[in-house]
């Protein structure tokens, strides 16, 4: 029998979350998946190939109502080469890079954290470097550094290593002109930026044009910009709850006065994991709990 994929493997190749995965299985027949002993969802090679062409049609700017209307066996004829299950058994390497590159931030050791980097961009995809190693990495320094167990050094080490490759990445993803726009920025006096612009790389490979107006933007400004900019989403980003509560009333006022024409997410290791008036103006709030890959797609939605 062929090699089956347990829904996990196929969140992490793909990036596409468990919500969406089930609802095009339901909705549009898309992936055929067996079920397992205790009624899991395992994958076959051919629902791999049909997510792969999905998600070549969505960073081309085209919608999954236009995968639908092609069909399973059309997505599957059409689908790229690219063989997605060798990804699996890499996995084990992966995580072994990725240690060794926060090790290498750490230890503030920036010709180690170059090479490494060097290393895993031509060794694995964009996609799989950013997926497997930045974001998790950028994740673990914003938590270590929360608890006072990361240098200032290692995180500034960090962020301007990262940040100049996703800055590369995000130049050559160049999504179509006229498509979606989301605009990205920090808090006011919020200066870590990296989870943002990984998640602004995932909106591009998704087919969005992605402003990134960058760390500690004052909300008075970044009103200004709107009129200029016409964003369908508003993506910030804060990872201390005292700047979250500090500008929360700032953020309110944007909201009151955008109300219904500004989709607006607000994520982060400092956004609690509830705010009824917030939520109420329209605001989805996204704690660092929840999977970064199933933020891209919200904001795609």
């Amino acid at each position: 029998m062929a090699e089956l994929y347990k829904m996990s493997v196929v969140v992490r190749l793909t990036g596409f979350s468990p919500t969406l995965l089930r609802a095009w299985e339901r909705r549009y027949g898309l992936l055929k998946p067996h079920r397992g002993k205790g009624g899991q969802r395992l994958y076959t090679e051919d629902d791999l190939r049909v997510l792969r062409r999905i998600r070549q049609m969505l960073a081309e700017g085209r919608s999954i109502g236009e995968a639908a209307l092609m069909g399973r066996r059309e997505l599957l004829r059409t689908a790229p080469p690219e063989e997605l299950p060798a990804a699996v058994e890499a996995e084990p390497e992966l995580a072994r890079h990725r240690e060794a590159v926060l090790h290498a931030v750490l230890a503030v050791d920036a010709a180690a954290l170059r090479r490494l980097l060097d290393e895993g961009f031509a060794r694995w995809s964009p996609e799989r470097v950013v997926e497997g190693i930045l974001a998790p990495v950028a994740w673990r320094i914003g938590e270590l550094w929360a608890q006072g167990r990361c240098s200032v050094a290692s995180e500034h080490l960090a962020t301007e290593m990262f940040s100049s490759r996703l800055r590369a990445l995000l130049d050559a993803a160049a999504p179509p002109a006229g498509g979606p726009l989301v605009v990205t920025a920090c808090f006011p006096e919020e200066r870590h930026e990296l989870g943002l612009m990984v998640v602004g790389y995932q909106l591009a490979r998704l087919g969005r044009r992605v402003v990134h107006l960058g760390p500690a933007m004052p909300f008075d400004d970044l009103e200004r910009a709107l009129p200029a900019l016409h964003p369908d989403a508003l993506l910030l980003s804060v990872t201390l709850p005292e700047l979250y509560r500090k500008h929360r009333e700032g953020l309110l006022a944007i909201l009151r006065r955008h109300r219904g024409r500004l989709h607006c997410v607000v994520g982060g290791q400092g956004v609690p994991e509830q705010d009824e008036e917030l939520a109420a103006l329209g605001a989805t709030l996204w704690p660092a709990s929840r999977p970064l890959s199933e933020l891209a797609n919200l904001v795609v939605g």
